[in-house]
């Protein structure tokens, strides 16, 4: 699905609303490099050079590969990122994985995990 403010790529879907980007992660996606790749080009063409806060929702994702957490984590993403609010719900495994993440792949924008969406937008409010 493609409109103005939303476009939907293998393993996401990516919506601006009230000046965030939400970057929703379909359930049970293996998430790969080529899937990161699409989703940089879903959020140039949505965000046409504004950098912006991101909330990222993983809590359904299965699982990154190492590289797709890498390219995740570069600096291409995070300069198109003012801050990331990363959910990972209640899932232990993906709680490790985006500790993991933050630990070795560390965003160069302010970037903080979450268990809840309303807590993410809450924090997310201070880089609008």
């Amino acid at each position: 699905m493609h409109s103005s403010n939303k476009i939907e790529t293998e393993v996401a879907t990516f919506i601006i609303k009230k000046g965030i980007l939400y970057s929703l992660y379909k359930k049970g996606v293996d998430v790969q490099v080529e899937n990161i790749e699409e989703n940089i080009l879903a959020r140039k063409e949505l965000q046409k050079g504004q950098k912006i806060p991101t909330y990222v929702d993983v809590s359904e994702v299965w699982q990154f590969s190492d590289e797709a957490r890498a390219l995740a984590g570069g600096k291409e993403v995070s300069e198109m990122s003012s801050a990331l609010a990363v959910v990972t719900g209640s899932s232990m495994p993906i709680r490790m994985v985006a500790n993991f993440f933050m630990k070795f792949n560390t965003p160069q924008t302010p970037t903080k995990l979450f268990n809840t969406k309303e807590k993410a937008l809450k924090w997310l409010q201070d880089f609008k």
